[in-house]
């Protein structure tokens, strides 16, 4: 810029066309240390935070398990419940849907576990009788 008119435009605009912000800024350098003791003294804290965080998902997941065993537990019991005939059904169901699914491996030991539930039954029956 020449005599404070732009030399590129065509109009010769001045330069307070150009210079729409109402401050100039100013680029300020600072100088600092950034070494590997300053941070580290910047890190301890966060990984503190991060260590008492991680100590109370502990205590409560120590809390959590033993409740979520009992439910486990309960969720056993109605699954053992001795009533074969339920679960011959349900395996009758398991061996239809996987054979419309074409899988012969599969239809093979659903089968086994049919007579295996068989057996079992069987011998309930003996010793209830």
């Amino acid at each position: 810029m020449q005599q404070e008119r732009s030399t590129v435009c065509i109009k010769q605009s001045s330069r307070k066309d150009y210079c729409k912000e109402k401050f100039i800024y100013v680029f300020k350098t600072e100088e600092g240390e950034s070494t590997y003791l300053v941070l580290k003294r910047k890190a301890i804290p966060d990984s503190k935070n991060v260590m008492k965080e991680l100590h109370l998902q502990l205590i409560a997941s120590i809390i959590l398990i033993p409740h979520i065993l009992s439910i486990v537990e309960k969720l056993d019991e109605i699954a053992l419940r001795p009533n074969p005939m339920s679960a011959a059904k349900d395996l009758e169901l398991l061996i239809e849907k996987v054979q419309r699914d074409h899988n012969p491996e599969r239809v093979k030991t659903l089968t086994d576990v049919k007579k295996q539930e068989k057996l079992k039954s069987n011998f309930v029956n003996l010793v209830d009788e």
